[in-house]
């Protein structure tokens, strides 16, 4: 779902986020941000590159920065497997 400069993803579709800007020559990890969510939770997103106004983030909130920082671990390991 799209709003306001928000989407919803899944994990495939953030890995091929990650994939597209490295293969454009850029740095996928400068390119995320983990934001605080209305319930104190985390959540992580990456900017879309089509837009590059959109955050795509994955429908799930992280207890805190170190959950989301090892679902983001995981992301990149998908990441490295398929290039």
């Amino acid at each position: 779902m799209k709003s306001d400069g928000l989407e919803d993803i899944d994990d495939n579709r953030f890995v091929n986020e990650i994939l597209v800007w490295d293969l454009k020559g850029h740095k996928a990890l400068e390119k995320i941000r983990i934001f605080d969510s209305a319930n104190q939770g985390k959540i992580v997103a990456i900017l879309s590159y089509s837009d590059l106004e959109t955050w795509l983030f994955i429908n799930k909130v992280y207890k805190n920065n170190q959950t989301a920082f090892q679902k983001l671990g995981a992301l990149f390991d998908k990441a490295e497997k398929k290039k």
